[in-house]
Formats: C-alpha cells, sequence, structure tokens
C-alpha cells in the first residue's frame, strides 16, 4: 500500500507545476505607461516592450486591471485565473510583431500587490512567483486555455515598478 502512495504522490508531484520553465527577466527599472479609455474602469499597463525573450523580434509584457482593488492579489485564483474574466492580468506577447510567430502567455501563479486604485499615480506593482503559460485566445470570448505541452516563463523582475512622476 505505502508503495501505491508513492507511486500515486509520484505521479502528482511531477503535474505541470514541477515543469521547468524559462526565466523572463524584464528590464530594471522599468517604468510602467499606462493606457486605457477614461473613466472606463480599465488599465492597461505596459511593464516593458522590446527584445525581452532573447529573440530579435518585438515582446510585450504588460499588466491589465479590470478593478479598483488595493492589496495582494493570487494570479491564479477566482477570476484571476482565466484572462476572459481577469481582475488583476498579467500578459506576455512573445514575437508580437510577426503574426505567424505571436504567442500569449497567461499567468497560472503568483501574486500581484498592488499599492493604490490602477490610474491613479504613482501606482507601484510588486509580483512574487509569477508563472507565464502560453496560451491560446478565443477571438470572442477572450478565454484562454493552456497550450498542452505549451511553453512557459517565470517572471523575474525588478520587484518593484513605478508609474507617475515619481522618478
Amino acid at each position: 500500500m505505502r508503495h501505491l502512495l508513492a507511486v500515486v504522490f509520484a505521479l502528482l508531484s511531477s503535474a505541470s507545476y514541477a515543469q521547468t520553465c524559462a526565466k523572463l527577466v524584464a528590464p530594471n527599472p522599468a517604468p510602467l505607461s499606462v493606457t486605457g479609455p477614461p473613466g472606463s474602469g480599465y488599465f492597461r499597463y505596459k511593464i516593458a516592450e522590446g527584445s525581452i525573450a532573447g529573440g530579435p523580434l518585438i515582446d510585450e509584457l504588460a499588466a491589465e486591471f479590470h478593478s479598483s482593488s488595493v492589496g495582494a492579489f493570487n494570479l491564479a485564483a477566482g477570476n484571476n485565473n482565466n484572462y476572459a474574466s481577469c481582475d488583476q492580468c498579467i500578459g506576455f506577447s512573445r514575437d508580437y510583431s510577426v503574426a505567424a510567430q505571436f504567442k500569449f502567455f497567461f499567468q497560472s501563479a503568483g501574486v500581484l500587490s498592488i499599492n493604490q486604485p490602477p490610474g491613479t499615480n504613482p501606482l507601484q506593482l510588486t509580483f512574487s512567483t509569477v508563472r507565464l503559460v502560453e496560451v491560446t485566445l478565443d477571438p470572442n470570448t477572450f478565454v484562454s486555455t493552456p497550450v498542452p505541452g505549451g511553453e512557459c516563463y517565470d517572471l523575474v523582475a525588478d520587484p518593484l515598478f513605478r508609474s507617475g512622476f515619481d522618478g
């Protein structure tokens, strides 16, 4: 019986949580730039843009907010577990300047802390153990579906990103 339990535990432990992911290093420091229709309650912060994943094509790391909540948020729980419903969203668009090579990565683990409501200055974002997995997005509903055997990244970032005019 113990042997059977050990085998089951080993199989469960080797699930996607044990997957080794590439490190995604955001520039340090990375000032946030914000976009979003005024009064919409939606804010999109570009954290970094350029050759982030190491290739010559343009990549973008961004945070999106559909809530004015402040605090620490589990990026894999509740509404945050899918791009279609997330209140606090982290996405990485790799090679987005070339449609044939474009891949989108969405949060599957981690914590995001926000110091004050999105859209206010200076906004500060702090990340911890953020994992981004390759997903497909339904073009009509924006439902994100992990790609079986897809790639993933562990975000290795300066722990603090700032917006505004605080230097």
